[in-house]
């Protein structure tokens, strides 16, 4: 074999259905996994099925401007952004569940901030 690949996470030893696993928040040689707050953001919502909750996310949560969201997301105009947070936000004060959801996002989002 010629030339090094660099260091590699080793595979998980056992695997339990159900089992909680120490998962590190950082990368290789300790460095952070994202750069910045709104690189967190878009990476731990990027599977969210609900795009309103994901522009909420990156809105209220990454602290991203309405006009580069509303770029990501066809919009013609950042109002069509504060729209949809405006949307989460009301839906949550009435969804608990909802309001759990972007609770639980705000947690997740906290162990990776810089």
């Amino acid at each position: 074999m010629g030339g090094s690949l660099g260091a590699m996470a080793r595979p998980i030893r056992v695997e339990f259905e159900g089992a909680v696993y120490h998962v590190m928040a950082r990368g290789n040689e300790r460095r952070a996994i994202f750069r910045s707050d709104q690189e967190a953001v878009k990476g731990l919502v990027n599977q969210e099925s609900d795009t309103d909750v994901r522009m909420w996310a990156r809105v209220r949560l990454g602290g991203e401007g309405r006009s580069a969201v509303a770029g990501d997301y066809g919009y013609g105009h950042p109002s069509g952004v504060t729209h949809a947070v405006k949307r989460v936000e009301a839906k949550a004060r009435e969804d608990r569940l909802l309001a759990e959801k972007l609770e639980a996002l705000r947690k997740r989002l906290s162990l990776f901030k810089s």
